[in-house]
């Protein structure tokens, strides 16, 4: 039975620390932040899908058909991509247009519920999150895109399906993701994943985490020049290899960092080293533009400790998520960086149907 009217609420979500690594099967912390991704599912003459997006200034028509096509499409590119991941696949899957992954989505959701609900329907997509940012802006839409629009032509969503299609989305924006972003909206909180016996990651809760973060600042550096994609495509050979120093030391970091997270107090003098050394890796990798090498120093210097949250940049002056620990002087340094106000470890995806 169509629903007159859904709603979808996703959060963004913070990587703490494993970003780069976890795409090759290393441990990662990550978690939910509160900003989010809104979609409005409503039904609509005919057998067109009717886009708003008006934080891009985007409202036009498609047929269904036509979203299925360009969808099909998207498929057929990231076959490609999987076949040779490098950048000219990548780009040749992300294309130029702005409404590329919601198309993606809202396509992969209906190939997925099958022909026999073909209504049309207006799907009305906001954000307060930053895009570029490391924030987790697309997996946000990858999950709340396929829980709308469930919800408005069947039933209630499950989770495992949401998980599936969004795994599916995210791939059509940076190619091989690891997951991770999609499946901590879902849970919500903060999360680890390490390994299990068959290489895949286990998610799980860190319940005492916030006890240990609670001098964490986020601030936001600028947009990234490269999308996450794009920079995972560039990084990823200097982190593949069996025993690669690089990456078993960035393992070994974050598996000290979760074993602190999960403690009952917290040793801030380790916690800081932890936090540099991380970042001494992600420098090391090149995607920490020098700009932004020089502003951690400089936090380092007065005390404290920072580190780039998400893929970084290749290029430019900003790399999106700045995350900062330290004593309050720390933030005289940071003056002219916006400071996102967004609560930490919010709950996951909420559906609002009636």
């Amino acid at each position: 039975m169509v629903a007159t009217q859904v709603q979808a609420h996703a959060p963004a979500k913070i990587i703490l620390m494993g970003e780069h690594a976890v795409v090759h099967h290393c441990p990662a912390v990550v978690a939910t932040l509160g900003l989010y991704c809104h979609v409005q599912i409503q039904p609509r003459n005919a057998q067109l899908v009717e886009l708003c997006m008006p934080d891009v200034d985007i409202h036009r028509c498609y047929s269904r058909q036509s979203v299925l096509d360009y969808t099909l499409q998207t498929r057929k590119a990231w076959q490609n991509y999987v076949r040779n991941p490098v950048a000219s696949a990548f780009a040749a899957l992300r294309g130029q247009q702005t409404d590329h992954l919601v198309k993606c989505a809202i396509g992969e959701t209906l190939l997925h519920l099958g022909p026999e609900y073909a209504q049309g329907m207006k799907v009305t997509v906001r954000s307060d999150i930053p895009v570029g940012a490391g924030l987790g802006s697309s997996a946000a839409l990858a999950v709340s895109i396929p829980a709308a629009i469930i919800s408005h032509l069947s039933r209630q969503p499950e989770a495992a399906v949401v998980q599936y299609l969004a795994r599916k989305i995210e791939q059509r924006q940076h190619g091989l993701p690891s997951g991770v972003d999609h499946r901590t909206i879902l849970h919500g909180g903060i999360v680890r994943f390490s390994p299990d016996a068959s290489g895949d990651l286990a998610l799980s809760s860190l319940p005492n985490a916030r006890l240990v973060l609670n001098d964490l600042r986020i601030y936001t550096t600028g947009t990234a020049n490269e999308s996450t994609g794009a920079v995972v495509t560039s990084v990823r050979q200097k982190l593949a290899g069996r025993n690669n120093p690089l990456l078993s030391r960035m393992r070994r970091t974050t598996e000290a960092f979760i074993s602190l997270l999960q403690g009952q107090r917290c040793d801030r003098a380790q916690l800081y080293s932890l936090i540099s050394e991380y970042q001494r890796s992600l420098e090391q990798l090149g995607v920490v533009p020098d700009p932004v090498q020089s502003l951690i120093r400089y936090i380092e210097e007065a005390g404290g400790a920072a580190k780039v949250s998400g893929a970084g940049a290749l290029s430019g002056s900003s790399a999106g998520a700045l995350l900062v620990f330290g004593p309050i002087a720390v933030t005289d340094l940071l003056q002219d960086l916006p400071m996102l106000t967004a609560t930490i470890a919010v709950d996951g995806l909420s559906v609002d149907r009636p």
